[in-house]
């Protein structure tokens, strides 16, 4: 270890005052937030692309799944309402599984750079990173968070 960087922690671990950790945590947080990788990208735009990629991976199986039921629904209607018409069967499919699944009024959607925090702190919590003060206010305010 050089010179320079056992200075540097001695001073953060011994000699600096809360007001001057406070000022540290929030460099390294927000040089944590704009870190760039070996592939050029920011953790966020890391992140931001981590999510697509789950979402178009967990897409294709849902979209699969719904065919399925939607097709067991048809089979069990029809078996059990032989005199159904096809345009009230597709009246009680769309009510029932609707094919364009969508976000319903009644539902909030989390802005991004909400989500994108939140997902921080799922991965620094999930690889030991995550500040001590961080985990505590955040189990203070939702027990159970992760």
């Amino acid at each position: 270890m050089n010179k320079e960087l056992t200075e540097i922690l001695d001073y953060i671990l011994n000699k600096a005052s809360e007001k001057e950790l406070v000022a540290i945590r929030a460099a390294l947080k927000r040089r944590d937030n704009n870190m760039i990788t070996q592939e050029g990208k920011s953790l966020s735009d890391m992140v931001i692309d981590m999510s697509s990629n789950i979402r178009e991976q967990v897409n294709i199986p849902l979209k699969q799944i719904r065919q399925s039921v939607r097709d067991m629904v048809v089979r069990i209607v029809k078996e059990n309402a032989p005199n159904i018409t096809d345009q009230q069967l597709q009246i009680l499919l769309n009510e029932w599984i609707p094919e364009k699944p969508g976000i319903t009024k009644q539902e909030n959607t989390l802005p991004p750079q909400i989500l994108i925090t939140m997902i921080k702190q799922f991965i620094a919590y999930s690889i030991g990173t995550i500040p001590a003060d961080e985990e505590i206010k955040l189990r203070r305010e939702m027990p159970n968070w992760p």
